[in-house]
């Protein structure tokens, strides 16, 4: 049986707050069923999620501190 997800990407110029100061512009691309108006499972600048088969996995859930090239990783910037 064929899966019945299909791909799609909006792209935008500016990003949401009207300022270009951090970004030129932004997207999120990911999948979804045709005639749902949100994405099943996607993806963007800053954030990614997704679907499991049955039950939601949310054990491996972590927020990720990032400054600039470098990221926080127990108590240290590397």
């Amino acid at each position: 049986m064929q899966a019945m997800f299909y791909l799609a990407a909006i792209h935008w110029k500016e990003n949401l707050e009207g300022d270009d100061s951090e970004t030129n512009g932004g997207f999120l691309l990911g999948g979804s069923l045709p005639g749902l108006p949100f994405f099943s499972y996607g993806r963007s600048g800053g954030y990614s999620w997704g679907a499991t088969a049955l039950n939601p996995d949310n054990s491996d859930l972590y927020v990720e501190k990032i400054d600039g090239d470098k990221y926080l990783f127990d108590g240290q910037w590397h």
